[in-house]
């Protein structure tokens, strides 16, 4: 219901842009400094935009959408269920209307950017949206995709999750979607797309977080001391 009573049906989009207005104006919410890492970038924008959405570069808005898409085609896995799915797949959908099209410029780059590596050759590019209490967002491409790849991705997921959980403990629900989007080398389409989610303590022995943290590093870190995979 609006603030000032029931809206006439029909003029719905009044009070949605009544509301857009509003939240224009309004002041950013403060960032959780427990978020802020070396390389952070702070972006506000409106949740309720007053401009069509993908207004502004439709070509790149879009990616965000096509995504969604291939994940939405994909086979639930044996370890999760339809309604899991679903929830990975509101994850995704919080990214803000806002960001969309910077988010898809910089995956059309990055894609660009892994496809120049030799085939035996592994290059990452990565961006970790925070700023939501239930979601966190990990983006990514790399420039091949085989077990080795998707075990990497998976561990490196799972580690920025537990670093979250340790950062901001009241987040312990919070459930957190890592898409890596690989370079095809053929016509059929521009990318395959893959999906790893997590929730809850992972539960790492010292040795193996250990060795997590030797290739991986610290959120914002852009190259632990003996990682030799290019992460950002």
């Amino acid at each position: 219901m609006h603030p000032q009573g029931p809206v006439p049906l029909g003029d719905e989009p009044l009070r949605y842009y009544q509301l857009a207005a509003d939240d224009a104006a309004a002041e950013p919410s403060p960032i959780d400094q427990r978020l802020l890492r070396v390389g952070a970038r702070r972006m506000s924008t409106p949740l309720l935009p007053q401009a069509p959405a993908g207004h502004d570069d439709r070509k790149h808005h879009v990616v965000l959408r096509t995504v969604l898409e291939d994940l939405a085609k994909c086979k639930v896995p044996e370890n999760a269920t339809t309604a899991d799915m679903v929830d990975v797949l509101a994850a995704v959908d919080t990214t803000p209307v806002g960001y969309r099209s910077d988010l898809g410029g910089d995956i059309v780059a990055w894609l660009h950017d892994v496809a120049q590596v030799d085939d035996d050759g592994l290059k990452w590019q990565f961006r970790i949206v925070n700023g939501n209490d239930r979601v966190n967002l990990i983006f990514a491409a790399v420039s091949r995709h085989d077990e080795m790849a998707q075990a990497l991705f998976g561990s490196y997921i799972s580690l920025r999750h537990q670093q979250l959980l340790e950062a901001i403990p009241e987040q312990a629900d919070a459930l957190t979607v890592g898409v890596l989007l690989t370079p095809r080398r053929d016509d059929t389409r521009p990318w395959d797309t893959t999906m790893v989610a997590t929730r809850g303590d992972q539960g790492f022995d010292p040795p193996y977080r250990a060795d997590l943290e030797a290739i991986w590093g610290q959120p914002g870190a852009l190259l632990s001391p003996r990682n030799k995979l290019s992460p950002r």
